[in-house]
This record gives structure tokens, sequence and C-alpha cells, in this order.
């Protein structure tokens, strides 16, 4: 290949890649300019970006209902205001107005809201908008079906599995049962895998709560990872309630080991260790004897 053969591809090679820098260059820019998507937009959206109970039971004088909207809009950091209010005949109303929580982009931002207990087992109508003075920028319904307690329930079940020092395994478990009429020390827990003749566990309420139910049971060493509860409980008349819906699944639990199993071992061969080193460097610089 002669000079100017090697000069045109050079020239080639360097049109290329100049070609790439400077498109590389150009989406990175409209990747910057379109990261505020309503910098010049006048809509103004206001949507529902998260709901506690979507597809759960709301229960009345019980359930506390978390929402969260996502309010979008060139206004936001102006005088806007995002309100929810809501009703349970269409007549009343309760009006709250929202705090903004952070923000996603500069012209978004959330804002959250915790609705209830409900006083009444019907149907609600929740709305919620965002003004600017007396002027509504955007908006956006909803309806939830506040459900009365039948009997009783057993909801919001949680759990501990926790290690003794005699490592023996124990469950903490707490659980919240709602019902009108709920008679007094009539709350068990058992499991399938409990010895034969041990009979149910029973639960105390949280002198801090009024629906809180909590009790342990173990030691559960030898029990199956997947542990089946029952929960149970009675009216005054002794209408019995049973739950069987929560479980335990029993994960491996790290038991800190005592200085004489851990530490001391290691204590003592890094002592031997040294000690070694110590005679061999001594023996080392050591003079053979003077012959006579």
């Amino acid at each position: 290949m002669n000079n100017r053969t090697k000069f045109t591809a050079m020239l080639f090679a360097l049109s290329i890649l100049s070609f790439t820098f400077c498109s590389l260059e150009n989406v990175l820019a409209q990747t910057s300019t379109n990261s505020d998507t309503l910098e010049s937009a006048s809509e103004h959206l206001l949507t529902l970006f998260d709901n506690s109970h979507y597809n759960r039971p709301i229960y009345a004088n019980y359930t506390i209902l978390n929402l969260t909207l996502l309010f979008q809009s060139p206004e936001i950091n102006s005088s806007s205001h995002v309100y929810v209010h809501y009703s349970h005949n269409m007549v009343n109303w309760t009006s709250l107005e929202l705090p903004k929580t952070d923000h996603l982009t500069r012209y978004s931002a959330f804002y959250v809201i915790t609705l209830g207990p409900f006083l009444y087992d019907c149907e609600y109508f929740i709305k919620f908008n965002a003004t600017q003075g007396s002027t509504e920028l955007a908006s956006g319904y909803l309806r939830i079906l506040v459900e009365k307690v039948e009997g009783i329930i057993f909801v919001d079940f949680s759990y501990r599995v926790k290690t003794q020092s005699d490592n023996s395994q124990l469950a903490d478990i707490s659980i919240i049962v709602l019902g009108a009429d709920i008679k007094l020390g009539s709350v068990y827990v058992a499991s399938d895998q409990q010895l034969e003749g041990e009979g149910p566990v029973k639960m105390n309420l949280d002198p801090d709560t009024n629906h809180t139910y909590k009790a342990t049971i173990g030691p559960i060493n030898s029990w199956n990872d997947f542990i089946k509860l029952s929960f149970n409980a009675s009216t005054s008349d002794d209408t019995l309630f049973t739950n069987t819906n929560y479980f335990i699944y029993k994960e491996k639990t790290n038991q800190p080991e005592g200085f004489w199993t851990s530490k001391f071992p290691a204590i003592l061969i890094g002592v031997i260790v040294m000690g070694a080193m110590t005679t061999i460097f001594v023996m080392a610089k050591r003079r053979p004897p003077r012959r006579v």
C-alpha cells in the first residue's frame, strides 16, 4: 500500500469516528433535554400511584388506608395544592391537604395521605384534586368498599424465629383478632407439628393495643421448615371461629459461638505459630560455639 492509499484510509477512519462521536453527543443532548417532559406542557396529571389495600379487605373501625398520588405539572413549584376528599354519602365530605413527600423530577412529585379508620361499613367515595387558587388543575376518583366484621376474623399475622443461648428455637407470634364479641381468654394458636399431648398455646392481648394478640411457641428445632398454624377464638356464646391460612417458614438462624468454641482455638493456634517462629528466629541468630 502506497502513502496516498494509507492517507486516504486514515481520513476515512477519522470520518467514521467523528460521525460516531457526533451521533452519541446528539443522543445524550436529546436525553438531557427530554428528562423533564412537562417543561413546556400545559397539561396537568394527577394519578393514583399506590393503594395500600388494593384487592385487600378494608374493615370498619380498624383499617388504615395509605394512598400515594403522583402529580405532574409545570405549576408544581408554584402555589398549587393537592387535596383528598372522602364521603360515605356524597353529602358530608372530609377534606385533607396532602403534604409533598418527594420530587420525582423537576415537574413531578409524590403526595401521600393516610385515611381511616372508617366509621361505616359501606361504599366510600374518594376524590383527589390539584388546585391553584380557585382553579382545578387535575382530578381523579376512587371508590372503596368498607366491610363489617362478621363474627371473628384473624388478620395481619407476623412472626419471628429466635434462637436461645441453649440453641433452642422459639417463634414469637403476633396476630390481629377483630370482632365485636370475643370471649376473654379464648384466643389460641396450635400447630400440627406439636408433640402428642401438647395442647394449643394461649395468646394474650397486648396491653398497649386493642386487637393484637401475642404468644411464643416452641422449641421448634425438630419441626419441619414449613409450619402450618391454626388460630382459634370464641364468642361469648362459645361459637368457635378458626383460621388456618397462616404459616411459619423456618429460615436458618445464625447462633453466635461462644469464646471457647470460636475465639479461643484461633488464639491458641496464633500463640503456637508465633512461638514456633520466635524459636526459629532465635536459633538462626545463634552463633556456632568457638573451637578450643
